[in-house]
């Protein structure tokens, strides 16, 4: 998949090294899914020392399938939310690093066997398989004086025998899906039937014939959704009230979802449940599909970094740590062509740590940070919504190519996830039934799969 030219020139710096302009680094990265094996790609090929943590056996994040839910042999939370029918909301050429591609002739919505089969062909043919160290739980984060990292990882399969080293640089790849988001419903503690969060759902067969309520209208909502329904389930959605939504808008939302969900759901309850009116009693089974919050219970409270209404700050472009520029944080901002943006976010972060480019004041990074929070409040986008790129992708994508002087995600991919962004909100049955090709002169075409 790799071109061959591109893999000359890492067998390169593996004879002879690193490049004389660049100071060769240690770099932890925590984290083996999609952001952390891209980071670590990118530091390989530019000569670093590099150490990948992963708190599990397999490589992949969210992408690594297994029916197993819960904590796992060594008392881990098991990390993965993959459902056993996936498939993707983008087309395969926005889950694709722009140096690696799928095998010609990928479904243009892939399953996630497929995106996970092409990850782990990225990181043998980029060497990063041998930098993995599995089960190796990252405890403790910390700064230390010269700008390093003393970082603490507990070797799950040797006794958790703790081991504790010194790094140049870290980068935080542990995802956005570790720890779900329960919400507040009054009542629910007198509910006796099952509850689980959608990071937990797997299979639509064991409810089948039951009455199932589901929380929560995202993306992982309404696919539950028609998955329960196919499956027999007798299916209630309920969606979050917006306090600022005007009456027309509520409607046109009204309408998406019954266009949506037409057949697949027998009820949609407009907005809220209330379990203290008795409602509880209806269902055998109620499936949080209400998102996820950023945690880092691994850093130390010296590294500064704060999470604030699901905003983690101060950060640099959403990647640099203010207060410790070594520490990148790769695959915050969501709602993007992923892999892209992750590639993109590492080499912004290594131009900087590397020293490739000159480190911008802590004064400068501070005021930028401002800036964009100031933006968001005068355009009444709340806190929570921060790292929630969306329509707003590109603009992303341009501003970390100029700042570091790197190479932009391609201008055809990022149309792409635009227009496959645009069907998905017009229409969530169909959007998949498209595919999507390149055109030699960097545009598109559309067409029925």
């Amino acid at each position: 998949m790799a071109s061959v030219s591109r893999i000359k020139w890492i067998a390169l710096i593996f004879v002879f090294g690193c490049p004389s302009t660049c100071e060769c680094l240690k770099i932890a990265v925590i984290g083996a899914g999609a952001s952390g094996l891209t980071s670590a790609k990118n530091a390989i090929e530019q000569g670093h020392e590099v150490y990948v943590f992963e708190k599990t056996a397999v490589l992949g994040g969210v992408w690594y399938y297994t029916e197993d839910t819960g904590k796992d042999q060594y008392n881990v939370v098991i990390h993965t939310p993959m459902y056993r029918d996936l498939r993707t909301n983008g087309p395969y050429q926005t889950m694709e690093f722009s140096d690696f591609h799928f095998p010609p002739g990928t479904q243009s919505y892939p399953s996630h066997e497929v995106v996970w089969t092409y990850l782990n062909s990225y990181a043998q043919t980029f060497n990063v398989t041998e930098r993995i160290k599995y089960q190796h739980l990252v405890e403790k984060v910390r700064s230390i004086p010269n700008n390093k990292w003393e970082i603490s990882v507990k070797n799950l399969k040797n006794n958790n025998r703790t081991e504790t080293s010194t790094y140049d640089s870290v980068f935080v790849c542990n995802g956005v899906c570790s720890s779900p988001v329960y919400p507040n419903i009054p009542g629910i503690t007198d509910f006796k039937g099952e509850y689980l969060h959608s990071h937990d759902y797997r299979i639509p067969e064991p409810y089948k014939g039951r009455n199932v309520l589901v929380v929560g209208a995202g993306a992982s909502g309404v696919e539950i959704v028609r998955q329960l329904s196919r499956a027999g389930s007798n299916v209630t959605l309920s969606r979050h009230e917006r306090p600022d939504e005007s009456e027309n808008l509520r409607k046109r939302r009204e309408q998406l979802y019954e266009c949506t969900l037409k057949d697949d759901v027998k009820r949609v309850t407009a907005y809220g449940v209330d379990f203290e009116d008795g409602t509880s009693e209806k269902y055998a089974a109620i499936i949080y599909a209400t998102g996820y919050e950023h945690k880092y219970p691994f850093l130390d409270k010296n590294t500064g970094i704060q999470v604030i209404e699901n905003y983690v700050r101060p950060l640099y472009k959403q990647i640099l740590n203010i207060n410790h520029a070594t520490m990148a944080f790769i695959g915050i901002p969501i709602v993007a062509a992923h892999m892209h943006m992750y590639d993109l976010q590492a080499r912004f972060a290594l131009k900087f740590i590397s020293g490739r480019k000159k480190m911008p004041t802590k004064s400068t990074m501070q005021q930028d940070m401002l800036a964009k929070d100031a933006d968001r409040r005068n355009n009444n986008i709340p806190r929570s919504r921060s790292h929630v790129l969306s329509w707003n992708h590109k603009k992303y994508y341009r501003e970390l190519s100029n700042t570091a002087g790197i190479t932009n995600v391609p201008e055809v991919i990022s149309d792409i996830f635009t227009n496959g962004l645009e069907s998905l909100k017009k229409d969530a049955r169909e959007y998949r039934t498209y595919k999507y090709i390149i055109n030699d002169d960097g545009t598109f075409d559309k067409v029925k799969e």
